[in-house]
This record gives C-alpha cells, structure tokens and sequence, in this order.
C-alpha cells in the first residue's frame, strides 16, 4: 500500500508500489502524483495499476476549505465569515444545511450557489424594468433569452422542499433564472463538481440566501485539507444575522440600535422585534459587544448532531 507523502520534499518522495525515490530516476522524470487523494506518488502507471487494488479503500479526494462572506462590501465591523472543511464528496443541500447553521440561518427561505458570467454587465434601470415587463408579459417566471445571463449554472433545492412544515420561500428566485444558465439539483451536486479541478474553481462562485433580503456569500476557495467523513467549522467571525431583518443595511441599523445609549421609539422596537419576534434571534440582543460573538465549539457541535 502507498504511504502518503504529499508533505515530503519532491525528492523524499517514493512510488507508492516498488517505493523507488524520486531522486533516483532519471534527470528529468518525476514521481506522478494520484490526481484524487494527492497524497500517494507513483513512478508510472504499471506501477499505479498494480497498487490500485490495495490502495482504493484509502484513496478519497481531499476536503475543500472553503470561505464563506457574508455581504463583505456592506456588513463590516465586525464582518460575518465562516470557514468550513468540506468533504469533496458532500452534496451542495448537505453544504448548505451546515452554513444555515454555521451562520445561524432559519432555512426558511430558497438559496442557491451561483457560478457567475464574467460577462455579465448589470441591467440599467430602464433595462431593468423592460426586463420586468417582458417577464410579466411571457408569465414564465424568468428573464428571456436575449437578457444579459448573469450566472452560468446555478445549482437549488429540490423543487417541493418544506421546512417545519412551512413550503420554502421563492419568491424573487424569477430574475435569477434565465434559459442559457443550467440549473442543477444540490442533492445531486457533489461540492467537488463545483470546486474541483473538472469544475468551476477558476470562475467567481456565491452562495445566496433568501432572494429578497438577498444575503450573499462571496465563497473563497481557501485550499485543500486531509479528508474528513463529515464538515467541520475552522473559524468565524461576527454574530449570525437576523433573518427577515430588510438585508445588509437592516442589520447595520440594528446594530446601531445597540450601540447608541439613548436608543429612540423606533430603535427600541427594533431591538424588541429581534430578541422577541424574529425567527433566529437573540433573546440577548446585541448589547454588551455580542454583535462580534461567534461560538466555534457549539457550531461544530451542532454540525456534528445533525449528522453533517
């Protein structure tokens, strides 16, 4: 069986089956590395071959470490960030059910992950309700095919999915589809079909949640890690935001609501919405320097008690 050694030297190296180094061969050859686990080094492929029968139990593609931002140009101070290790065989709907927890999301609303045009150019305001019009008109619930296509593919949730009961909200999902971006089913998807070298790793990729607040997470392909059976949470920052809260400026207003000593009528509602009403609030609130509070430990706790 090959020994992993992708944290060797080059020249430490040796063939996973007849274990000749790599300083051996010849000037000019290399050992070539396999291409899923990037752990195991072979001198050719008889060699690889003849290893491959003991060596595919242990062979599993490396974990994903991905970043997730929330709105990084609006919500600052503190931002809101996670970073995950995820499983390259993980479907999308796992990946998501662990940031709807990693960030404390409701999962009441649609979500999808966006791999987006390079070309795309946004609509001006005329263009953008010519484009309203002409979807009202068509009565299909997306933009035409001579619309400027903002995502190449775009991989949602099951078509009929529920949560406590309740069937998920889609509304404003209609200018996210378009006829010339496909669309695939996230409990279909494997996290390494996006990511991977076979994938999109080289295109801008975001994962948005709730299409009217429109919380957008810019995803940052951080590197690879050793395989994992299930996702765990590296790190983080910033409290989860309120759901329902009127986007990115609604938080920032929220938080200020905190920050001020002499809150008025309408900040001292807006604190007893959120620690009272909202669906993943804090009965807290976010006095006391709690807008920066993130927990890791709990996070991974609850990944894990989901069985994610």
């Amino acid at each position: 069986m090959s020994t992993p050694n992708s944290s060797t030297t080059p020249s430490d190296r040796t063939c996973g089956h007849c274990g000749i180094s790599a300083s051996s061969l010849p000037e000019g050859s290399n050992l070539s590395q396999c291409s899923r686990c990037k752990s195991a080094f072979y001198c050719n492929r008889e060699c690889q071959s003849a290893a491959w029968a003991e060596d595919k139990p242990h062979c599993k593609r490396q974990n994903f470490v991905l970043k997730f931002h929330l709105c990084p140009q609006y919500i600052v101070n503190p931002p809101v960030i996670r970073t995950l290790s995820v499983p390259a065989t993980a479907t999308l709907e796992t990946l998501h059910k662990a940031l709807q927890i990693a960030f404390g999301w409701a999962g009441t609303h649609a979500y999808d992950f966006a791999v987006l045009d390079p070309a795309f150019e946004p609509p001006t305001a005329a263009e953008y309700m010519e484009q309203g019009m002409k979807m009202d008109m068509r009565g299909d619930g997306m933009l035409g095919f001579e619309d400027p296509r903002e995502y190449i593919v775009r991989v949602v949730h099951k078509p009929e999915e529920y949560v406590r009961g309740y069937k998920i909200d889609r509304m404003h999902e209609g200018r996210r589809r378009h006829p010339r971006t496909e669309e695939r089913r996230s409990d279909r998807t494997k996290v390494y079909e996006l990511w991977g070298e076979k994938g999109f790793a080289d295109k801008a990729i975001e994962y948005t949640y709730d299409f009217g607040d429109n919380w957008v997470h810019v995803v940052t392909l951080e590197g690879r890690a050793p395989p994992t059976e299930r996702i765990v949470c590296l790190s983080g920052t910033g409290h989860g935001v309120a759901e329902d809260i009127g986007s990115d400026q609604g938080w920032e207003n929220l938080k200020k609501a905190y920050r001020t000593a002499n809150p008025d009528k309408e900040q001292r509602f807006a604190r007893r919405m959120y620690e009272t009403k909202c669906i993943n609030g804090d009965k807290r609130g976010l006095g006391d320097g709690r807008e920066y509070e993130f927990k890791l430990e709990e996070v991974n706790a609850a990944l894990a008690r989901n069985g994610l």
